[in-house]
This record gives C-alpha cells, sequence and structure tokens, in this order.
C-alpha cells in the first residue's frame, strides 16, 4: 500500500497560491493518476518546434564553418555546398570553400572559388569582406608565383592595387604627383619648417628624416595598409628600390598617424615635433613607454601612472599587429639598395645619401624593437 502527501493547490485574487496538506492519503487508483500526468505533459510537448525540414543557408554556413573547424572537411564541404544551393549566390560560402580548397593542396579550385566570391561581392553581408577575398587572391597567386621561381608577383601586384583603388588619400596623393613628396621629405636635408601652431610667426623647428615626413603628412589607413606594405615588399624582392622605399614609408605614416591620433584623444591639444617624444624621452607627457615601476595590472595601488595600460596598451597593441617593425624593416632594405645604386651612378646632391637615412631608420627600429615592437 502506498501513501503520498498531497498537493492542493488554490486559485485566490494573487495568484495561484499552492497548500501543503499534512494529511496523508491512500493512493488507490495509480492507473488514473498515470492519464492525468499524460494529459498534463501532452499540451507542453505540442509547445516544441520540430526541426525544419531544410536548415536555412546561414545555419548551414555556420555549421559548415564548425565542421571545418573540427578538420570535418567532407561534411563541411557538403553544408556549405547544401548552403549555395539554398541561396543560389552566397559568397561567404564561396570562401569557405574556397579556404578548404586550399588546404586539401587545390590550389587551382581555391583560386576559382575565391574569384567567384569576389564576382558576388556585391551581395556581401559585411562590405568590407571584399578586401579579405582580394588578400586571399594575392596572398595565392603571390605563393603560386614563389614556388615556380618566378618572384615578379605581378598578378599580386595587380590584385592588391585594386584594394589601393578605394583607398582615398593614396589616389588623392597619385592625382597630385605621387609618392615622390614623401621620398623627397625624407631624403632632403635638416632644414627648418615654421610651426604651423607656432604663436609667433617666426618660431621655426628643424625636422628632416622620419619626423619631417610625419610633419608634413597624416593619413591613419585601414583596409589598405596590408597591400602597401605588401607592394612594398615585393618591389624591394624586384629590385623596384624607390618605389619599395615610397610605398613602406606610406604605410608607416598611416601606421603613425593612428598613433598620432590617439594620443590625442587623451592630450587634445598635442602638435607632433619628434618621435622621441613618444619613444625616448620618458619625461615626455606623451610618453608611450611604460613607466618605471608600473605593474601589469591598471588596478595597482599607489603605482604610477596605474591608467597606462588603459591608454597606451593599445596603441602598443596595435603597433605590433599592424607590422611597424616589419615595414621599417622594408624601407630600410630599399635605402640600401638605393645606396648601392649611388656608389656606381649620380647622386641627387640636394638630398642625403640614402645609406645615412638608412643608418636613421634602423635606429628607430631598434628603439621600437627594445621598446616590445617585434
Amino acid at each position: 500500500m502506498v501513501r503520498a502527501s498531497v498537493w492542493f493547490f488554490a486559485l485566490t485574487t494573487r495568484g495561484l497560491r499552492a497548500i501543503v496538506t499534512p494529511e496523508m492519503v491512500l493512493l488507490r487508483a495509480p492507473l488514473q493518476t498515470l492519464l492525468f500526468v499524460l494529459c498534463l505533459m501532452v499540451p507542453l510537448a505540442g509547445q516544441v518546434p520540430s526541426e525544419p525540414a531544410s536548415l536555412p543557408s546561414w545555419v548551414l554556413l555556420g555549421l559548415g564553418k564548425r565542421m571545418a573547424e573540427q578538420h570535418l572537411y567532407g561534411d563541411a564541404m557538403v553544408s556549405l555546398r547544401k548552403s549555395v544551393d539554398r541561396r543560389g549566390v552566397f559568397p561567404e560560402a564561396e570562401v569557405q570553400l574556397a579556404t578548404i580548397a586550399g588546404l586539401n593542396g587545390n590550389p587551382a579550385l581555391q583560386e576559382s572559388l575565391l574569384e567567384k566570391a569576389l564576382s558576388e561581392a556585391g551581395l556581401l553581408q559585411v562590405t568590407d569582406d571584399r578586401y579579405t577575398i582580394l588578400y586571399a587572391l594575392a596572398d595565392l597567386r603571390l605563393k603560386t608565383e614563389v614556388l615556380s621561381g618566378k618572384l615578379k608577383g605581378a598578378q599580386a601586384l595587380e590584385t592588391w592595387r585594386e584594394i589601393l583603388q578605394d583607398d582615398k588619400v593614396y589616389q588623392k596623393v597619385q592625382d597630385s604627383g605621387g609618392l615622390e613628396g614623401y621620398f623627397r621629405a625624407l631624403m632632403a636635408t635638416p632644414s627648418p619648417i615654421s610651426l604651423k601652431t607656432s604663436p609667433s610667426p617666426g618660431l621655426a623647428e628643424t625636422f628632416f628624416g622620419l619626423n619631417r615626413v610625419l610633419y608634413l603628412y597624416r593619413h591613419p589607413l585601414t583596409f589598405s595598409l596590408k597591400a602597401h606594405q605588401n607592394i612594398a615588399a615585393v618591389s624591394l624582392e624586384n629590385k623596384a628600390y624607390k618605389v619599395a622605399a615610397a610605398e613602406s614609408l606610406f604605410a608607416f605614416t598611416g601606421i603613425l598617424s593612428t598613433v598620432i591620433e590617439e594620443v590625442k584623444v587623451f592630450h587634445p591639444d598635442y602638435v607632433f615635433r619628434d618621435l622621441k617624444e613618444f619613444f625616448v624621452d620618458s619625461n615626455s607627457p606623451v610618453y608611450l613607454g611604460k613607466p618605471i615601476g608600473a605593474g601589469e595590472s591598471t588596478g595597482q595601488p599607489g603605482g604610477p601612472n596605474p591608467g597606462w595600460l588603459i591608454r597606451y596598451q593599445p596603441v602598443w597593441d596595435y603597433l605590433r599587429t599592424a607590422g611597424t617593425r616589419q615595414t621599417l624593416e622594408t624601407l630600410a632594405g630599399a635605402l640600401d639598395g638605393l645606396a648601392k645604386q649611388e656608389k656606381t651612378g649620380e647622386r641627387d646632391k640636394s638630398l642625403r645619401p640614402a645609406s645615412e637615412v638608412a643608418a636613421e631608420v634602423r635606429q628607430w627600429q631598434k628603439i621600437l624593437i627594445n621598446l616590445g615592437v617585434r
């Protein structure tokens, strides 16, 4: 004989209230109780939506990505193909299929799929993903040329220049004479420049090298930065030293322009004068290096400048990920090439020797490496 405690529910003006009675009663009809419970469960079961016979294209895309991350490439391709079939045109799925084709050692199929995705770029959910496709195409084409023993990079250069067509700052510079002004500013002999913010019209300061370039030009770069860096690197390999120097200089200017804009967030009145203020002079109000004694936590009680990590750690993270060290290395290598050419030919006497400028660039590269930009 089974005894059970019975719960009663009373509906009051304040809602549903449970009343527990200590009274023990005999459970005389177990079959009736079971039927009652089942009757309660049936409506609840009916509220659970059934899985659709055909999953939406974006779900299939997500499943394909997940399977690829788990190295289940066959299953991933099936899911991605289904997503393309479902939507008809789906460039995001084509990009994923291209990635899998590359991992499976099929560069011809990978390039074909990337080109197809590029032709459908107008339907990308995120418009800037077009640049991701172009970069992937350029990298693939460059790799193919390297494996063939021909490091000229013609197709890759053409692809990167397609990215630069959307770089409005660069196109404006090209329309006004190209990067010759950047190059000559770097190579110019030290000469005074009147400060634009000077309260006195007679106040001037001598700028040369990278400081001169950064004082005269300012343009943060976003999607096109890597294209400029890659064009510079391939141009260096092809011994097009002046192009390599100008493109890497343009890229470096873009990187430091972003840094200067970040510094101005905390120092609105700041006017750039010298890289030493950022990377050498620890007494400078805009010194980016970590203060002596500063810990790894912004909550360090009583520590020097405890907010340093909040203000400037993102700057250092950017300098590393933006390829600053490699950009300076390419610039120095291009100047080395120009220095060799100067030994065998005529040199423009109005400009500094390329070897002198290369030494300056390497000095800044060493300073940044010592500060953690590797």
